[in-house]
């Protein structure tokens, strides 16, 4: 869908730890800030990309969402893809840490390149080296943390 469309909109990237806690508030925020007419690129590893594309209709071009646009864009973490230690999030974590300081700038490269640079990366608190490439690169970024609230109608009255 319109990649001239695309270009004209402001781009902010996500990038997001695997795991349902991690990836779903990003997934919010990412129809959010769409919403509001930016260009919102979603990522993760590939092997979650995968597990979402069974899950959800996720296509491979530009969706649009009120004023802007979603796409997801996935990454290889440097394991196959029934690897074990993915669950040990001690090992995980610095494997991910060390292929992503060298794939995300590459991706985000390849999406300048096309016209469409990155205007902002966010990211989850469990992989902080995000902000790092993006300070290298001189992109602005924040890190998404996520609170969830007790909904005070539904407390037990004892």
């Amino acid at each position: 869908m319109g990649s001239q469309r695309c270009e004209a909109l402001s781009h902010v990237f996500l990038v997001s730890l695997q795991g349902q806690g991690h990836v779903n508030p990003l997934l919010r925020l990412r129809k959010l800030l769409a919403s509001k007419g930016l260009l919102v690129t979603f990522s993760t590893s590939k092997t979650v990309g995968k597990q979402m594309r069974k899950a959800s209709n996720i296509i491979d071009e530009p969706t649009l969402v009120g004023d802007g646009m979603i796409r997801f864009k996935f990454f290889e973490d440097g394991w196959g893809e029934d690897d074990s230690r993915r669950g040990d999030l001690d090992v995980y974590v610095p494997q991910l840490e060390r292929v992503g300081k060298e794939v995300l700038p590459r991706m985000l490269k390849v999406h300048e390149d096309a016209g469409q640079p990155v205007s902002c990366l966010i990211n989850n608190p469990f992989i902080p080296w995000v902000s790092d490439v993006a300070d290298e690169l001189g992109i602005p970024s924040a890190t998404l943390w996520s609170v969830y609230l007790e909904d005070e109608d539904k407390k037990d009255a004892t």
